[in-house]
């Protein structure tokens, strides 16, 4: 048995964490019927673990929670999630380091070449970002065939991709600025650069698909936040409303 203090030492948690993780339900701790000091025990420091590998994988506290109340889920289970995941980052630093080498060894690369482990990365982060709502839309077909698409993109549509975003964000900054009806002209470039970005980045692209994309920048807090961020205050239902007229 452990009190906070000694637990604290041995897994280099401070004790501020460990009250809040046992005030939130996540590591419940045992108390002294006489003291009501905190004591911990070895199906503590298991649990505890295995928080601790979910944060490193970017789960929020309350699903973590959620998982391991699971009755199925164990330490083993969580070791095993935590050596893909480890197996798959070990995977990419290999990619990254051989790419470095041969650049750094004189080996002629194309422009493509030169700048795909950055593409790459870029992707997998937006991806784990957006993970949970694409599942719940999209088959597994569809998501390995966006997959393959991004992730063979040529440069040059990459680079035109990213320069459609730019125009789009300036120019919903600008019809923020200066508001025009959505039949003008202004509104309709606004739609036509960002179908021209959706079409480049999503082999499956529909009417319905960008409809699709509309109803995630009013309702979902994620994509409104990005397009808060790029364009200012109401730019994601701005945007969700010129796509809903011109679609």
């Amino acid at each position: 048995m452990y009190q906070i203090k000694a637990l604290a030492r041995k897994t280099n948690i401070s004790t501020r964490t460990l009250r809040y993780y046992d005030q939130i339900g996540l590591l419940k701790a045992h108390r002294h019927p006489n003291s009501d000091y905190r004591y911990y025990d070895n199906a503590h420091l298991d649990r505890l673990q295995q928080i601790l590998i979910y944060k490193e994988m970017n789960v929020p506290l309350s699903q973590i929670k959620a998982i391991l109340d699971e009755p199925t889920c164990d330490l083993n289970q969580t070791l095993h999630h935590h050596l893909e995941m480890l197996l798959k980052q070990q995977e990419e630093l290999s990619k990254k380091i051989q790419h470095i080498k041969r650049q750094l060894g004189g080996t002629t690369m194309t422009v493509e070449q030169r700048f795909e482990h950055f593409k790459q990365t870029e992707y997998r982060k937006n991806k784990a970002q957006y993970e949970n709502e694409l599942n719940e839309k999209y088959d597994a077909p569809t998501l390995e065939a966006f997959d393959q698409h991004y992730l063979n993109l040529d440069y040059t549509t990459f680079k035109n991709a990213e320069e459609a975003e730019r125009q789009l964000c300036t120019a919903l900054k600008d019809l923020l600025e200066n508001p025009v009806s959505l039949k003008h002209e202004k509104a309709h470039f606004i739609f036509n650069v960002h179908q021209s970005w959706l079409k480049a980045m999503a082999p499956y692209y529909s009417k319905n698909y960008h409809l699709q994309m509309a109803d995630l920048y009013v309702h979902d807090e994620r994509f409104a936040q990005y397009y808060t961020h790029l364009a200012g205050e109401g730019a994601p239902e701005l945007l969700a409303k010129i796509i809903y007229h011109y679609a």
